[in-house]
């Protein structure tokens, strides 16, 4: 969830800041990433406690963050573009991911 969040912030900071409620919006956006960056520390600094797999937390948010690439890219993004590029390459990227750990598990 955390990785999915920080995908749509990310995704999201590539709209224009024109009006007075588009710069508010990015003072809200630079906010969130902040604190989605303080709770993704927080949660990796509890990963390293015994019997905690840091890997597995790890993996989620790599995981979470390509998806939430995937799905955000084509809500948010203008350009048809950008659109199709975002989603190609989160698709790429998050592919690539489950065959390397499917041949590392097997």
């Amino acid at each position: 969830l955390l990785g999915a969040k920080l995908s749509e912030i990310l995704c999201r900071c590539c709209e224009p800041r024109i009006t007075v409620q588009q710069k508010v919006g990015a003072a809200v956006r630079k906010e969130l990433f902040c604190g989605m960056v303080t709770s993704i520390t927080i949660v990796m600094a509890f990963s390293f406690i015994p019997f905690v797999d840091w890997a597995a937390h790890l993996g989620g948010l790599i995981t979470g963050m390509l998806i939430g690439l995937i799905l955000f890219a084509m809500t948010y993004m203008k350009s048809i573009v950008c659109r199709i590029l975002w989603t190609f390459i989160g698709s790429i990227i998050l592919t690539i991911l489950f065959v390397v750990t499917l041949i590392y598990m097997y």
